[in-house]
C-alpha cells in the first residue's frame, strides 16, 4: 500500500491546526473582515443537517433529531443525525465558528443558512459532508459551494471563508485501508475537490481563507477499539 505519498498530500489538505488558531486571534482585531462564510461538516454545522434532513427526499439519508438514548450511530459511534438538545448541533455547545463569529462581532453569520431567508446567515456547514463531490446521500463541500454562489454571486475580499473538511474523507480512507483498499484515491480526491471549490470561492471574489486541519481520528474511541494498528494509520492519515 503506497501510503507515504499518501501522507505526504495530506499536509497540503490544510494548515495545521495550531496556525489557524493563531490566525483566529490575529483575524480578531482586523476589522476589516465584513463577513464570516463557513463550509464543513458536523464540527461546523450550526443546524443546517435539521433542515436538510427533513426534507422528505432526503429523510432516509440519517436521523433529522438524534434523542435519547441517542443510539442513532454508524460503526465508527459518529452520530447519524444532529443532537435534539442545544440547537440542533452534533456538539453539546456553541461550535467554533459561532464562538469565532461572535469574537468578530458577526454572530449572524455563523447561523444556519439553510433556516435564515436573510443574507446574513451565511454558514452552509452540513454533519457528514465529504470534501469530494457525489458522496450519496451527503450535502458535500462542492454542494455548499454551490448554494453559497447561488445566494451571493459574488464575494467580497473582506470576507472570511472558513473551511472545516476533510475529517469523514480520512475516516473513509482509513475503511478502505482496512479492507485492504488503498486509501491513497480517498485523499487525493478530497484535495482535489476542496482545491476545486477554493478555486470557486477565489474567481468569486474571496481573497481571506481559513482552512483547518483534519481531527485525528485516531484518538476517537472507537477507531481505539479497534487496536494500535487502527490507531497509527488513522493518525498518520489524519495528521501527516
Amino acid at each position: 500500500m503506497r501510503t507515504s505519498s499518501v501522507y505526504r498530500q495530506l499536509t497540503l489538505f490544510v494548515s495545521s491546526i495550531a496556525l489557524a488558531l493563531l490566525a483566529c486571534q490575529a483575524l480578531a482585531g482586523n476589522s476589516s473582515i465584513d463577513r464570516v462564510v463557513a463550509f464543513g461538516a458536523s464540527l461546523t454545522d450550526t443546524g443546517n443537517a435539521f433542515t436538510w434532513l427533513s426534507e422528505p427526499a432526503n429523510q432516509s439519508c440519517g436521523t433529522r433529531l438524534n434523542v435519547p438514548p441517542y443510539e442513532a450511530l454508524d460503526d465508527l459511534l459518529t452520530p447519524d443525525g444532529p443532537y435534539a438538545k442545544g440547537g440542533h448541533h452534533f456538539t453539546n455547545g456553541a461550535t467554533w465558528i459561532e464562538g469565532l463569529a461572535r469574537y468578530l462581532a458577526l454572530a449572524g453569520n455563523a447561523r444556519p443558512a439553510f433556516q435564515n431567508t436573510g443574507k446574513e446567515a451565511s454558514n452552509y456547514a452540513v454533519g457528514g459532508a465529504r470534501a469530494v463531490v457525489g458522496y450519496p446521500c451527503r450535502f458535500n463541500l462542492p454542494d455548499q459551494v454551490s448554494s453559497y454562489l447561488g445566494d451571493f454571486p459574488q464575494t467580497s475580499a473582506r470576507t472570511l471563508v472558513a473551511i472545516e473538511i476533510g475529517g469523514n474523507d480520512v475516516r473513509d480512507a482509513l475503511i478502505a485501508a482496512a479492507g485492504g483498499q488503498d486509501p491513497g484515491p480517498y485523499i487525493t480526491n478530497a484535495l482535489a475537490s476542496l482545491a476545486n471549490s477554493i478555486t470557486q470561492l477565489h474567481d468569486s471574489g474571496a481573497r481571506k481563507f481559513l482552512v483547518l486541519n483534519v481531527p485525528d481520528i485516531g484518538k476517537t474511541p472507537a477507531v481505539r477499539a479497534l487496536g494500535p494498528a487502527a490507531v497509527q494509520v488513522a493518525g498518520l492519515l489524519s495528521t501527516t
